[in-house]
């Protein structure tokens, strides 16, 4: 199989990390990365000061800061890093998976030879589930959080489908897996 660079975004909680694992695995590609691992990196160098938002969840904005706001810093931030990331991989012949809820729409709708899809999970009682589910047991996970991450899912939804960006639900992993690897494979 030739190179592929895919990135999979949404809000927390959808799926995002399960499925970039997965189809990594299946499609045997070499690389992954969450934009989670991204931040962390960035905060290394930017101070929490200069840079509140960077030390917050996306749904969850500093005191007085709007989760859009916040979201939308937070994206623009890593952006230039998310490049970088496709730029290598295309330069070194190599392919990669990159996840997470800072992959914004209108950031990616003119890269050439990448796959791109936005994940979404209407049903908010499991959104609520998976908020706070395995692979988030360090958060306590709020009403009013699961409120936020659904305006940011609303809004990646409607961004993607305005760019042409592919909008799968995560309703079950097996069929939303075989769906982006049939994508992929074609």
């Amino acid at each position: 199989m030739e190179n592929k660079i895919i990135l999979i975004g949404g809000t927390a909680g959808v799926g995002k990390t399960t499925l970039s694992r997965k189809i990594a695995e299946q499609l045997a590609l070499p690389h992954r990365i969450g934009t989670g691992f991204i931040r962390e990196i960035l905060r290394a160098y930017l101070s929490k000061k200069k840079f509140p938002s960077l030390y917050t969840y996306t749904f969850r904005p500093p005191k007085g800061k709007n989760v859009m706001e916040n979201f939308k810093k937070q994206c623009k931030i890593l952006h230039p890093a998310i490049k970088k990331i496709i730029k290598r991989a295309k330069n070194e012949g190599t392919s990669i998976v990159v996840e997470g809820n800072h992959l914004l729409p209108e950031y990616y709708k003119n890269e050439a030879d990448i796959y791109f899809f936005i994940i979404k999970l209407s049903n908010s009682q499991e959104l609520f589930k998976r908020l706070n589910g395995a692979t988030h047991t360090k958060r306590k996970v709020l009403e009013k959080d699961l409120h936020q991450a659904i305006n940011i899912q609303d809004y990646l939804v409607k961004t993607a489908l305005k760019n042409k960006i592919k909008v799968i639900e995560n309703i079950d992993l097996d069929d939303t897996i075989k769906q982006i690897v049939t994508l992929v494979r074609d």
